[in-house]
């Protein structure tokens, strides 16, 4: 699945390939952090190029989750807002060309917060895992 290009913003956006894993989990360590297994990342993602990336996870159900929204600390503050609101739309774009009726996201971060600050709030969640084996 492609991304949408057709947004007008100050920076680019593409869609996250697998040769980015090293660069996103650098940003994870940095971040004192541990990155996301690559067998755990679904295959919709999207990038502004050494800025900021994130995930977007599809359901059997009409909505998308946005998750592992991840910014490059060597960046500015507002870099990483204004990626983070092009990351966002653009896979707003995409779920709603797939035909998706609701995007979730969850977080704890403010930079992400500001990212879906046209959501609806949904409550203070915790999040466990356990795998499965």
């Amino acid at each position: 699945m492609r991304l949408s290009t057709n947004l007008h913003y100050s920076m680019d956006v593409r869609a996250y390939t697998d040769q980015d894993y090293e660069t996103v989990s650098t940003w994870y360590v940095e971040r004192n952090l541990n990155p996301v297994p690559r067998r755990y990342l679904p295959t919709v993602g999207a990038m502004v190029p050494g800025i900021a990336c994130a995930f977007m996870y599809q359901t059997d159900g009409q909505f998308v989750i946005l998750e592992n929204f991840i910014t490059n600390p060597r960046t500015t503050h507002e870099q990483r807002k204004e990626a983070l609101d092009i990351i966002v739309a653009d896979m707003l774009a995409s779920a709603k060309g797939l035909g998706f009726g609701t995007a979730i996201a969850f977080t704890t971060h403010p930079t992400v917060e500001y990212g879906c600050r046209d959501f609806q709030p949904g409550g203070d969640y915790k999040m466990f895992s356990k795998e499965i084996r």
